[in-house]
């Protein structure tokens, strides 16, 4: 009857302490985002290759889809070269985005892109190019710097800094900033 009792108790004691170890592990889990992302890779190893990730933006809907040749991982950066890929809205692609290189940073989830960047709006043709441009899908944010132009049918300007929304609807210049105007051949 003693052998019963010292067993039972050892019993539960096991059961209540893995409980709560499995309750710990659960709740103290830091959160971080980690874009869904699909890609060929070494064992071992933080590279990655042929990637494609989608990174979410501030709404339901809206998302960068990224292709890169390779993407070397850390536990705070993505390091991306020749960079292929579309933002969305509402399930539309809105702009089409082409870079040599650039850093996506995990925990906010903004994108530095480096080299001759084009962003280029699908629906009216408006093409941004910058050596550098910072996408924040969550602020809904672009920041072009160095060697910018932006042009459309109707304009061609160049600055030294552009802030724009996510749809290059709304631009903000900064610095020396020239525009020249077409005229309509209607």
């Amino acid at each position: 009857m003693r052998k019963k009792r010292v067993w039972l108790i050892v019993g539960s004691i096991i059961i209540v302490v893995g409980s709560a170890l499995i309750l710990w592990i659960t709740f103290n889990e830091v959160a971080t985002y980690q874009p869904k992302f699909t890609a060929t890779f070494k064992v071992d190893s933080e590279e990655l290759i042929g990637l494609t990730m989608k990174i979410p933006g501030a709404k339901q809907g809206e998302y960068l889809e990224l292709s890169c040749a390779k993407m070397i991982n850390s536990n705070k950066t993505g390091e991306l070269t020749n960079i292929n890929g579309n933002y969305y809205s509402a399930g539309k692609p809105i702009y089409k985005i082409k870079a040599q290189s650039g850093f996506i940073y995990w925990e906010t989830t903004v994108i530095k892109l480096y080299g001759t960047v084009n962003l280029t709006a699908i629906n009216d043709k408006t093409r941004l190019v910058a050596d550098v441009i910072t996408i924040n899908p969550k602020l809904k944010t672009i920041k072009a710097e160095q060697h910018i132009t932006i042009k459309n049918e109707s304009l061609e300007a160049t600055a030294d800094e552009i802030d724009t929304d996510m749809n290059l609807d709304k631009i903000r210049s900064k610095g020396m900033t020239t525009v020249s105007f077409m005229q309509s051949t209607r």
